[in-house]
């Protein structure tokens, strides 16, 4: 299951239609909730973070990696602690951004919760394909000469 398929999982558990999910995002056009259900695009991670802070009960773990439970046991009101709080203000004195707002820290911890979970799929893929590669110069060797399906990973 991907994360749409995820998304739209949760969304029948609490009776929420795409319309409503329509308005909650403030969309002006149907097309873009219709595309996401169909698997035609993916949900942009903007759209995401406003799901999960108006559905605090679902796991962001869950809807992203696929671990865990759909529910938290607890729901989750990111309530920030005096660690967090240092780790935000590292981040954003240098841009003298004040952030002490519930929202804005929320949407930062939701958003660093993203960042983290795409980098290591990004990682995973890059790991698929140079294995797959590796398997498939150990069965037709010298085919790949001068560099053609070569692949390195970006980071």
């Amino acid at each position: 299951m991907n994360v749409n398929q995820r998304v739209m999982r949760f969304m029948d558990h609490v009776n929420f239609k795409q319309v409503d999910l329509q308005k909650l995002l403030k969309l002006r056009k149907h097309a873009p909730v219709s595309n996401w259900f169909n698997g035609r695009e993916e949900i942009p991670d903007k759209h995401l973070v406003h799901i999960f802070r108006r559905f605090p009960e679902l796991n962001a773990n869950w809807v992203v990696n696929g671990s865990g439970d759909m529910l938290n046991a607890q729901p989750k009101h990111y309530n920030v602690n005096e660690t967090e709080k240092s780790v935000i203000t590292e981040h954003t004195s240098p841009y003298n951004l004040e952030c002490t707002n519930p929202k804005c820290v929320t949407e930062i911890s939701l958003l660093r919760e993203l960042s983290d979970s795409r980098e290591r799929h990004i990682r995973d893929l890059e790991d698929r394909i140079a294995e797959l590669l590796r398997k498939e110069n150990r069965h037709n060797p010298g085919e790949n000469e001068g560099g053609v399906g070569e692949y390195s990973k970006t980071g």
